[in-house]
């Protein structure tokens, strides 16, 4: 996929996912936050090292690649509007952790092949996410959770080799959704059980979520 159809997916997937949100959004801004929570992450990507070994091949560099960190840890606060019974708005800042690839090859022009490689790497990222939470009570303690949501995101990236070294960034918007499982320990303290996943450019990012949330 070439860059400019990367970009207009980018902005297609925004739009559509902001527009969903938009009427929650403008209900929700009529109220003060309703509670707080923190979220401890797992986070795996379904990234592989013959992933990134076939992509090389593929631009013409022979290299062994070794992959770490595909299975990470990760951290989310957030804050929610309760807009109704059934629905809830959450704002929050996600990382999906640190990676690295270790690339194995040789070279009579570093600065080149590293040029190259930059289209070639692992998928993580950490921004803002603002979600729709769809909820409905199973008893009076457990509830059922569904919700998709718009993540806007960047990542920071640094190829080094023993003499050289480049940096570089992406980022972008993207659709996040996944389910939950609530249970009230008491009015105010949920304890929080979910799994949500995010699609960065061409790579599935899963998170299993578990988190303790306040009620005011």
């Amino acid at each position: 996929m070439n860059e400019s159809s990367r970009k207009q997916r980018k902005q297609g997937t925004a739009l559509l996912i902001i527009t969903l949100l938009g009427c929650s959004a403008a209900q929700a801004a009529e109220y003060k936050p309703d509670y707080v929570g923190f979220n401890y992450l797992s986070v795996t990507s379904d990234e592989r090292s013959s992933d990134f070994q076939n992509d090389l091949a593929a631009l013409g560099l022979t290299a062994t690649i070794t992959q770490t960190d595909l299975s990470r840890s990760g951290w989310q606060p957030y804050v929610g509007y309760q807009v109704n019974e059934r629905l809830a708005l959450e704002l929050s800042y996600v990382e999906l952790g640190d990676v690295s690839t270790q690339i194995s090859g040789s070279t009579t022009d570093v600065n080149s092949y590293l040029n190259t490689a930059t289209v070639v790497h692992p998928t993580t990222a950490s921004g803002w996410n603002l979600r729709a939470v769809g909820q409905k009570a199973i008893n009076d303690k457990f509830s059922g959770q569904i919700h998709i949501g718009a993540f806007m995101w960047s990542a920071d990236y640094r190829l080094a080799s023993a003499n050289a070294s480049k940096s570089f960034d992406d980022d972008g918007v993207s659709m996040s959704f996944g389910l939950g499982l609530q249970y009230e320990v008491n009015k105010q303290i949920p304890i929080k059980l979910g799994w949500s996943q995010y699609k960065l450019n061409d790579a599935n990012v899963q998170v299993w979520e578990l988190g303790l949330g306040y009620q005011f």
